[in-house]
């Protein structure tokens, strides 16, 4: 994804987009720079998407406030830009299936175990808020 996000980024800046240009170019500083501040390694994959989904959500909560239609087309391409890049989310079946799947490996399933088994397996496309509300049903909370 990084190196997709880093040909977007040149492609952008040879085509003279500038929007587009720039909203990668910050994109990509920002996922470079956890790497390197975390011991000069490159940033994952899964951490890419973690600054990602923070850009588009911090993108989306903008749009709320404003009130100028020029700055509402910039955010609503800005936010297209980032979700061109997301992982597809989960269905509410899909997350059930995976939540189902895990229930049948733990012996004794509580909230606590579902929750981490899914952020170390399935956090790609996973609402975790979804899928903590899938869990306390089937666990009758």
């Amino acid at each position: 994804m990084i190196n997709r996000i880093k040909k977007e980024q040149l492609q952008a800046r040879k085509s003279k987009n500038k929007l587009k240009g720039g909203i990668l170019t910050a994109l990509l500083s920002e996922i470079i720079a956890i790497g390197k501040n975390a011991g000069n390694r490159e940033t994952s994959e899964q951490e890419a998407v973690k600054v990602i989904k923070k850009f588009n959500d911090n993108a989306k909560e903008t749009l709320k406030l404003v009130k100028d239609q020029d700055k509402i087309n910039i955010l609503n391409q800005e936010v297209k830009i980032y979700e061109s890049f997301l992982p597809k989310a989960l269905s509410e079946d899909e997350t059930s299936k995976i939540i189902d799947d895990i229930f049948s490996k733990i012996e004794k399933p509580n909230i606590g175990l579902m929750m981490k088994e899914l952020k170390v397996n399935h956090v790609e496309g996973l609402d975790m808020g979804l899928a903590n509300k899938i869990i306390k049903q089937k666990l009758g909370m």
